[in-house]
């Protein structure tokens, strides 16, 4: 699953007039995900529009010029597509490489919520 991200436009319905209304919309995918971990060409080091945030690794005066990770979104899911997108925007594309770890989905998730909660 961690193989780079990739983003497609997809349309959905805005309800925020009280009325539907079509909206483009941005979703997130992922190379590879459900592949077997060691499949070739998901492990090769490559360029791609983006990386998970499960392990960035980036130099911290790049972080701060792209402004570092957007707290405006609800749930911790898109703040690495954000960054990546950023970047891309300013010439440099993510890179993936075939680095093994282990990803706890999610196990952050609470923490970011109450955190959010707490400053509102």
């Amino acid at each position: 699953m961690h193989g780079g991200m990739h983003f497609e436009a997809d349309v959905g319905l805005s309800l925020s007039s009280g009325r539907p209304i079509p909206m483009r919309m941005c979703r997130v995918e992922h190379y590879g995900k459900g592949a077997p971990p060691d499949t070739a060409q998901f492990t090769q080091s490559r360029p791609v529009p983006g990386i998970t945030g499960a392990f960035m690794s980036l130099n911290r005066g790049w972080f701060e010029h792209l402004g570092g990770f957007t707290e405006d979104f609800i749930f911790g899911h898109y703040e690495d597509a954000d960054l990546c997108l950023k970047s891309v925007e300013r010439g440099v594309a993510p890179w993936i490489h075939d680095i093994r770890l282990w990803h706890l989905e999610g196990k952050g998730q609470r923490v970011n919520l109450l955190m959010k909660a707490a400053r509102s």
